[in-house]
């Protein structure tokens, strides 16, 4: 099965200011009583994961489905049961799981560099 690299778009590295600080969301909802009144309900959602000292985006790459031989961005891979590891990399064109082998490129973020890869291959 052929591997893939997804590479990171060097334009889009960007660093951030607010870096280190934890993420949050303040979710509103207005609901109106049978008498007319309203009411507004605001939930604060805090992340756990604080934001990166850098943010970036990968760039696009076209796959082939080691099943079927069909080529494809590897944005348009399906994802299967999220409780169940075996069903990934979906091919969208005959739904087949694991059809191929994505690697991401990985970005250091104490320097904005990105890190190289090494794949080993396994004969």
């Amino acid at each position: 099965m052929k591997t893939f690299i997804i590479k990171i778009d060097i334009n889009s590295i960007k660093k951030n200011s607010d870096a280190g600080m934890d993420t949050f969301a303040v979710l509103g909802r207005k609901t109106i009583g049978s008498d007319g009144s309203s009411s507004r309900h605001i939930q604060i959602v805090r992340s756990l994961i604080p934001i990166p000292d850098y943010s970036f985006e990968y760039l696009d790459c076209i796959v082939e489905c080691s099943l079927c031989s069909e080529h494809f961005s590897y944005k348009e891979l399906l994802d299967g049961d999220y409780e169940c590891d075996e069903d990934t990399n979906i091919c969208p064109k005959c739904k087949k799981s694991n059809c191929c082998v994505l690697t991401f490129e990985t970005l250091d973020q104490k320097t904005g560099l990105i890190i190289p890869l090494r794949i080993l291959n396994s004969n």
